[in-house]
């Protein structure tokens, strides 16, 4: 048959080496259609039918791949590169061979008999052109039991004589590995039931094979399913049955099979449909009007899945899902071909509730079930509409959206509204409402058709521009869906009308100047809300850094401020007159840096529902000023309380000595912080004044060393200035547990004058043996998830730290036994600490035992760890 569209039909004859010969003028190229093509090279069997694809004129076959070198000959042989059946035929044989040191060549045809001898077929002397094709076909003798031939080459000299020291090359073949021949075409059908039956008749009974294999395709793209079926040599019959999907087009062809040896391919046979897959489920189902002439005319709207290989669909619809698959009492439509999965059903009567179902119907038949049932009334009466607006106070100049969505209870959507509105005028009661009514039909696309309605009310539109400040809306709606009778009406809603607020923010200085520059503290925010006719409720007040910086926070610890962080936010409830509002800045209650910009903001809500904003830049420039800060500390081994004289001293020049002397600074504010064991701070005092004999009480310094920080800030600039006291060794060995506290700041210049000390309480100190165990729980979840090799982890917030410690007492130590148990009966928290520096507000709990023929009394403390202050 040669080439078809760029491709090889095999015929019998053919050959790999004849077909590359022919198509690209070399037989060496056979490789290339085999790999091509899927065949072994090592025994390259080929059928009739088969279609090859042709490396570099089949298109999309890829370009042809330059034959691989062969391997370098042996010195001393010929090399077979071919030797096979030639297709076609039962005992002829093709060998090819390749030597490039010879043109002549002697060839034998040798085949063994049923007894095992070796027997000449032929020999002969041949010659061809160095580098030309070398070829032989013999015909080999088909005789019972000659099953096995060889073919054997010698290069020679052109005497006939062994070429040098060349040797036989030789190659054999079995007969009796001979493919099947090819069986007749197969025939095949699918019934109802999508049983599938395929058979082949007047079977070859030489067809050298003792079984037939069936492919069958699926839709013309995938092997979907094969079988293996014996033929029998009696009838000359083969048979295959098997089951197959719905919904599909199938396809088959054959080849027979000899053990592991198979023939070729029968041609396709052509496709078969079975019955289709009935649709997944009906999608849409809704009423229509169809006429609104005279009488309303209805019908129903039917939509479902689109099903594969299809050619119409049948809708089958009752007023009782129990007259399905009965004899009366349905109604069956069939769709025309090619209009899609959907109808429109007509001759509709209102009021009742229809069932629908459907199924699909190709060229084999009906599908055999159908889909899910659905039901749709006709006509009723829909629910009131759910409703709301974009806003319940409308500000004039911009738009009030009212939205409402239809409830229908028969599946049908929208087709009109009946949209009632009252305008009042509040500031005006004498005055007629307003009342309009407005009939809306629902002119949306088709697909947006159920989605919610909206109708805009403008101010600035002239139909509605009589709408002013102080106004009310009250609105309601009606909706109809595919019956004419409107639905209740909805809820009433009310909208009020206002102006849109204003607010203006003004800084003003201490004599209430308009600045741009912050120079001194402090200086104020004036805000004006407007209009009278609403009331303000909040001031929102916040300050962004615009450039970042570095700062301190209170305790001196630094800080870093990006732009655009928050340095200050608080919400106000204005008092009084609350439409003009003063708000004091200070450094207690704002930190700013030098020569950076700020941006205030202050928002105002009112009581209609509306906000304002307003904002403003300024700059801070303050004067620079360096402090020395210090500390006296005093620390009193009875009390084991410490008394902290904080200081702020600045230089300046004497006028009458010109000397630079230093004194306690001026408008200035001190605080005192105690250096815990753990890094952190606990506030003793702050807004100290900055006094000569000022002391305040700590009564709790650290037992090994106590370590204060102070911290001045200026009352002018909210400057903060702070020092490290250098730590004061106290070196008290003991427990100290002090509870029932009171304390207060003296002066020093005072104090024989005191009414009472400036601390009292209890304690309890226990200079003994003692021997401490501490324990830290923190707050964790370990949770397992599937798929995960180990728990993750949560944590919280929580930190257990508790502690244990023990000593003993003497008997005779009747204060401090008397003491503990005084300790074991308080009900509130304590403060203990322990030589090593650490102290803390506690829980605890006391457990003791007396032995009378002990000396000692050993005492237990257990320590839990509470939040307190300092």
């Amino acid at each position: 048959m040669g080439l078809e569209n760029g491709k090889w039909r095999v015929v019998r004859g053919d050959c790999l080496w004849n077909i590359a010969l022919s198509v690209y003028g070399s037989g060496y190229r056979w490789t290339q259609i085999a790999d091509a093509n899927g065949i072994s090279r090592s025994n390259p069997t080929i059928y009739p039918g088969q279609l090859f694809t042709l490396p570099g004129i089949t298109p999309g076959g890829g370009s042809p791949k330059p034959p691989p070198p062969p391997p370098p000959p042996p010195p001393t042989k010929a090399n077979i590169t071919w030797f096979t059946l030639t297709a076609g035929t039962e005992r002829e044989m093709q060998a090819v061979w390749t030597y490039n040191k010879s043109d002549r060549f002697l060839i034998r045809w040798e085949q063994w008999d049923a007894n095992g001898h070796l027997w000449m077929v032929s020999e002969e002397t041949v010659e061809f052109k160095l580098g030309a094709q070398k070829a032989s076909t013999c015909t080999l003798r088909d005789t019972d039991g000659w099953n096995v031939c060889r073919f054997s080459v010698l290069p020679v000299n052109s005497s006939g004589n062994q070429l040098g020291n060349t040797e036989w090359a030789y190659k054999e073949y079995d007969f009796r590995n001979n493919p099947p021949n090819l069986p007749p075409d197969p025939t095949f059908e699918i019934d109802i039931n999508n049983n599938l039956t395929v058979t082949l008749e007047n079977i070859d009974e030489n067809i050298n094979g003792d079984s037939i294999e069936v492919a069958i395709y699926q839709d013309d793209e995938i092997k979907y399913k094969t079988g293996k079926v014996p033929i029998n040599f009696e009838t000359l019959y083969a048979k295959y049955t098997t089951t197959v999907e719905s919904g599909h087009r199938y396809k088959v062809r054959c080849r027979a099979v000899r053990g592991t040896i198979y023939g070729g391919w029968t041609n396709f046979t052509s496709n078969e449909l079975t019955v289709p897959n009935p649709p997944t489920e009906i999608t849409t189902l809704r009423p229509q009007v169809i006429s609104e002439q005279m009488a309303k005319k209805y019908g129903v709207f039917v939509e479902w899945t689109e099903v594969e290989n299809v050619n119409n669909y049948e809708v089958q619809y009752t007023t009782n899902p129990e007259y399905f698959d009965s004899t009366s009492g349905v109604t069956s439509v069939t769709t025309e071909e090619g209009k899609g999965p959907r109808i429109l059903i007509s001759d509709i009567e209102v009021g009742h509730e229809y069932f629908f179902r459907v199924r699909s119907i190709n060229d084999k038949g009906s599908s055999t079930s159908f889909t899910p049932i659905k039901s749709v009334k006709i006509g009723s009466k829909p629910s009131a509409p759910t409703t709301w607006s974009n806003t319940s106070s409308a500000v004039i100049g911009e738009d009030l959206n009212l939205y409402w969505t239809h409830n229908s209870t028969d599946g049908s959507i929208e087709t009109y509204a009946r949209l009632n509105i009252v305008v009042i005028d509040s500031l005006n009661p004498d005055r007629e409402p307003m009342e309009y009514t407005k009939v809306i039909k629902n002119t949306k696309p088709e697909e947006e058709k159920d989605r919610t309605s909206v109708y805009t009310i403008n101010t600035t539109d002239p139909e509605w521009a009589l709408v002013q400040a102080g106004f009310i809306i009250k609105w309601k709606v009606q909706t109809a869906g595919v019956g004419s009778e409107y639905s209740n009406w909805s809820v009433e809603r009310e909208v009020n009308v206002y102006a849109p607020p204003e607010v203006e923010l003004d800084i003003q200085n201490l004599d209430g100047e308009s600045i741009d520059e912050i120079n001194t503290f402090p200086f104020y925010l004036s805000i004006l809300a407007k209009p009278e006719t609403q009331v303000p409720i909040s001031y929102y007040i916040e300050v962004i850094a615009n450039q970042g910086y570095e700062t301190v926070d209170q305790v001196a610890n630094k800080i870093v401020v990006n732009p655009g962080d928050k340095v200050y936010q608080k919400y106000y409830d204005p008092e009084q007159n609350a439409w003009r509002f003063l708000v004091e800045m200070t450094p207690a209650n704002i930190d700013l840096q030098n020569e950076i910009s700020y941006t205030v903001n202050c928002t105002v809500s009112m009581n209609s529902g509306l906000t304002a904003i307003a904002s403003k830049d300024f700059k801070v420039y303050f004067e620079d000023l360096y402090y020395t800060v210090g500390a006296d500390i005093v620390l009193n081994e009875e009390t084991l309380e410490a008394a902290i004289h904080p200081y702020c001293t600045e230089y300046y020049d004497d006028v009458e000595s010109g000397e630079t002397l230093e004194k306690l600074t001026d408008n200035c504010k001190l605080s005192v912080y105690r250096r815990e064991y753990d890094g952190t701070f606990t506030e003793i005092a702050t807004e100290v004044n900055n006094e000569e004999n000022l002391f305040v009480t700590d009564p709790h310094p650290s037992l090994d060393y106590a370590r204060y920080r102070i911290v001045a800030r200026t009352n002018d600039t909210g400057a903060i200035s702070y020092a490290d006291i250098e730590p004061v060794k106290f070196g008290i060995s003991a427990i100290i547990i002090q509870w029932a506290e009171k304390w207060i700041n003296f002066d020093e210049s005072n104090v024989d004058n005191m009414v009472e000390p400036p601390w009292s309480g209890s304690l309890l100190k226990l200079p003994y043996n003692i021997t401490t165990s501490e324990q830290n729980s923190k707050d964790v979840s370990l949770v397992e998830y599937v798929g995960r090799k180990r728990p993750v982890s949560y944590y919280g917030t929580q930190l257990g730290e508790s502690s244990t410690w023990s000593t003993e007492i003497p008997k005779d130590d009747k204060e401090t036994l008397y003491a503990i148990r005084r300790l074991s009966n308080w009900t509130g928290d304590v403060y203990v600490r322990e030589p090593s520096g650490i102290g803390y507000w506690a829980n605890i709990s006391v457990s003791y035992n007396t032995n009378y023929n002990s000396l000692v009394v050993p005492i237990t403390f257990s320590i839990k760890r509470v939040e307190g202050g300092m």
